[in-house]
């Protein structure tokens, strides 16, 4: 699975933003259904602590952490769509 990030300097192109839209999808994919409750979540959660980010510098790199903890607490779903990754754990499992 690759992922291209336009790093450009209009507001389409934030880096965190775009990653956010594909974690997004991921999540979906993950569950099965393009209405997850749980993508919807994570992006409500998210454009919170985003657009709070953009209207508040002083608190800008402490909101990005947050952002980057709440990236994390989905990492599981993102290697759940990874087939390859799937057939490890299942090797490891067997021996």
């Amino acid at each position: 699975m690759a992922t291209y990030i336009n790093y450009g300097q209009d507001d389409e192109s934030d880096a965190t933003l775009q990653g956010a839209e594909w974690l997004r999808g991921v999540i979906r994919m993950s569950n099965g259904d393009d209405n997850s409750d749980a993508a919807q979540e994570f992006y409500s959660k998210f454009q919170e602590l985003y657009l709070e980010a953009q209207e508040n510098p002083k608190r800008h790199d402490s909101l990005m952490g947050k952002i980057f903890d709440l990236f994390l607490e989905h990492s599981t779903d993102i290697f759940s769509v990874i087939p390859q990754y799937a057939r490890v754990e299942e090797k490891t499992q067997e021996v």
